[in-house]
């Protein structure tokens, strides 16, 4: 898999937006849950600067979550041995 999650920091964008506090909203999100964006900015909170900040991410955390699924995993490779052959 590409590695759109990881900068030249050691720790990954989804762990850095864990650390911001998203991850109730990410899992909210993930569980097809209402979510009130704008009460989660915060000018004083490191990735919570912005609508666009916790919209990110939110989104680095639901992508490493899918990406660490194996049912998501078992289902893309069922996927490409049907129809990449």
């Amino acid at each position: 898999m590409a590695k759109p999650l990881v900068t030249k920091a050691k720790t990954t964008l989804a762990a850095r937006a864990v650390t911001a506090g998203l991850e109730e909203t990410a899992n909210d999100v993930l569980a097809g849950k209402s979510v009130n964006w704008q009460k989660l900015v915060d000018e004083n909170v490191d990735g919570r600067r912005s609508m666009n900040e916790v919209t990110d991410g939110v989104e680095k955390i639901v992508a490493d979550v899918i990406a660490h699924d194996v049912r998501v995993l078992k289902n893309l490779e069922d996927l490409s041995q049907r129809y990449m052959r």
